[in-house]
């Protein structure tokens, strides 16, 4: 526990009470109402607008969160006054907005608003509101959200919904927990080690962001609270795959996990659309606050350690720990925003004191000491954004300094950086989505024929039994095989082609890779068509890293092992996922010279002489010839399917 001196305390109070006096004056009052507007982030005058929003994010739920706390902290009826006068003006006018259902950013901020009211005052009326609110936008809130994530995701919904369901045990909010489970269940992709969500066209990311606000460790979060509260082994073991994902990112010389949000600077870099990580990292390596980095991933990991006993978790723990010491000591932005800024800092740095003596009570209130200095020279508590200084936002302004003052003197604050749901009141009703169960459903889609084969032609074949992963199941697979007669040749092909399929599903970067991709095939032939014959004749191409050649594909309309008809696929990522694109015999030919660097000029030469050296005779059969290649050669490069080896200075003068 975090034990201050009187004289911290005082101090602390001090900041307290001038940044409550500060929000207050910037409110706009009438009929027994208070709000605030958001601030003038565009444009060239910043200022108030005349937009007022009731997200948690910087609206007015998060301000009224903040009122919240102090409230708790203090026990004064005037800031739960100023609650109720928040809230009377969110319920009067928040059918006015466009209505996004999200947790932080959108409307399911107002019913965990008047849940977290309904636990500090026990008041029915409060909870009535808030269920009714949740009944009356039920379908919104498990299908509208396009993304998973905590911040502005379904798991920020799930999280509010099992709050909300512990108070009132209704039927209809349970039954909205178990469709955003299935969501979970039915959305997980694969990846090279773990499994990960969010790879639509939705998120801006290298892959499935890494994070607490919008990535893994957010998801993680909300499934190892909602697993732990349903007592749930299937629920902690995603929210294991999804903290395994996220340590394929994390770069050791940092001691953090890798930022991949992908934004105009990083898009633009020359050489993007080869989507190669490396060029990235430089960018991506260190960047560290409560939503992006190691701050906020400490949250989830210690949870993680907490719940499971795990002690790998705590060892991440403490190098989020020497990373964060790091970053404060060097001190080198001007950010105290509890999303972006060092106080976002404060809540896993409180949470991990009683695992570490590397650290006291000092280390938080410097943080509020430079914060409230760099406001009396600046009036902003984030220079970055000249608005900053009429923003009185819980996560983006003013509020959130107090916010994270609060976490120093009130051990016992359920913070809305770290949502906790509470304690068990006797039974729950159990989940049908065990460990097995899920691994089982995962897991077995990418394998649907192999294991369907096996079921036919194994005695007493059962099927794996909830394999770890997505490699036991390949493993459990191929013993299998292992024991079937040599001349079961269409099973075996059947395997190799999903496993090929299923490679690429691990390797698949998401949405943005693949279009990104694409743009540029679409500005570069241009290029080509200003080309000679010749010059495209002599160019080298290879096959790009997202796609594979797989031969001997048993056709399926066959009902026999002999006797079989095969034929050539291409398998494809593209930005919907893993596509099978049939290739007649010319295409194959063509693309199997590509799977090392080759010319068109070459292929075609070497075809002559091994196929068509009959056909193709006179000059003008030649010409014809090496036009057709270089014509396919063109549709491949449109497609996808082959790309130009660029080579480099670097590589000339190697």
């Amino acid at each position: 526990m975090m034990i201050l001196n009187e004289t911290q305390k005082t101090q602390l109070l001090t900041t307290l009470q001038e940044i409550r006096t500060d929000i207050l004056s910037l409110a706009h009052t009438g009929e027994d109402m208070l709000w605030w507007t958001l601030p003038g982030y565009t444009g060239s005058s910043p200022g108030d607008t005349d937009h007022w929003s009731a997200d948690i994010f910087n609206g007015n739920s998060g301000i009224a969160l903040f009122f919240l706390e102090l409230y708790r902290y203090t026990g004064r009826n005037r800031d739960l006054e100023t609650v109720r006068k928040i809230i009377r003006f969110i319920l009067r006018n928040h059918g006015r907005a466009r209505k996004y259902c999200s947790f932080y950013t959108g409307f399911t901020g107002i019913i965990y608003l008047l849940i977290r009211v309904y636990e500090t005052t026990g008041e029915k009326e409060v909870l009535r509101q808030a269920l009714s609110l949740a009944s009356a936008n039920r379908e919104d809130l498990v299908s509208q959200p396009v993304k998973a994530d905590l911040l502005s995701g379904y798991a920020g919904n799930l999280l509010v919904l099992v709050h909300l369901y512990h108070y009132s045990r209704d039927e209809k909010v349970l039954h909205s927990i178990q469709q955003l489970l299935h969501r979970f269940t039915e959305e997980a992709r694969i990846s090279e080690t773990g499994l990960k969500w969010d790879y639509s066209a939705a998120k801006s990311a290298y892959d499935s962001m890494t994070g607490f606000s919008h990535g893994a460790s957010g998801i993680a979060y909300v499934l190892l609270q909602t697993g732990n509260y349903f007592h749930n082994d299937g629920l902690l073991y995603l929210a294991e795959q999804a903290l395994a994902y996220e340590m394929q990112y994390f770069y050791p010389e940092s001691g953090n996990w890798l930022d991949l949000r992908m934004g105009p600077y990083r898009l633009g870099l020359k050489e993007a659309h080869r989507w190669d990580l490396d060029l990235f990292i430089p960018t991506m390596r260190n960047v560290n606050s409560w939503a992006h980095g190691a701050s906020g991933i400490g949250i989830a990991r210690l949870y993680a350690y907490e719940i499971t006993g795990n002690t790998a978790y705590l060892d991440q723990c403490r190098t989020v720990l020497t990373t964060s010491l790091r970053y404060l000591d060097k001190n080198e932005r001007t950010d105290y925003t509890l999303c972006s800024g060092y106080t976002g800092h404060i809540p896993f740095l409180r949470q991990f004191m009683p695992y570490s003596d590397q650290y006291g009570p000092e280390l938080l209130t410097d943080i509020i000491d430079r914060a409230s200095k760099l406001h009396s020279e600046t009036y902003v508590y984030n220079t970055y954004t000249e608005a900053n200084r009429n923003d009185c936002g819980l996560l983006s302004g003013k509020a959130g300094v107090g916010y994270g003052l609060l976490h120093l003197l009130n051990p016992s604050l359920n913070s809305i950086c770290m949502p906790s749901l509470p304690r068990r009141r006797g039974p729950v009703p159990p989940l049908s989505l065990t460990r097995e169960a899920i691994r089982t459903r995962i897991f077995r889609s990418y394998y649907p024929k192999t294991l369907k084969a096996l079921q036919l032609k194994a005695t007493g074949f059962t099927g794996p039994d909830g394999p770890q992963d997505i490699s036991a199941l390949e493993d459990f697979i191929k013993q299998q095989l292992k024991d079937l007669p040599e001349t079961v040749y269409r099973t075996r092909k059947t395997y190799d082609l999903e496993y090929a399929r299923t490679a690429l599903w691990k390797t698949h970067k998401g949405f943005l890779c693949y279009n990104v991709k694409r743009k540029y095939l679409r500005v570069h032939t241009e290029i080509y068509d200003k080309r000679s014959a010749i010059q495209l004749l002599n160019t080298p191409f290879c096959l790009p890293d997202h796609v594979r050649l797989f031969y001997g594909v048993p056709d399926t309309d066959k009902n026999t092992e002999t006797g079989l008809r095969y034929f050539a696929l291409l398998l494809l990522c593209d930005e919907d996922g893993v596509r099978d694109i049939p290739l007649g015999k010319f295409q194959a030919l063509l693309l199997s010279e590509l799977e090392t660097e080759n010319t068109p000029g070459d292929i075609a030469d070497q075809m002559l002489r091994e196929y068509f050296s009959d056909q193709v005779k006179t000059p003008e059969q030649l010409l014809s010839f090496k036009g057709t290649v270089v014509k396919q050669f063109m549709e491949f490069v449109k497609a996808g399917m082959a790309e130009e080896v660029i080579i480099t200075k670097e590589e000339v003068l190697k």
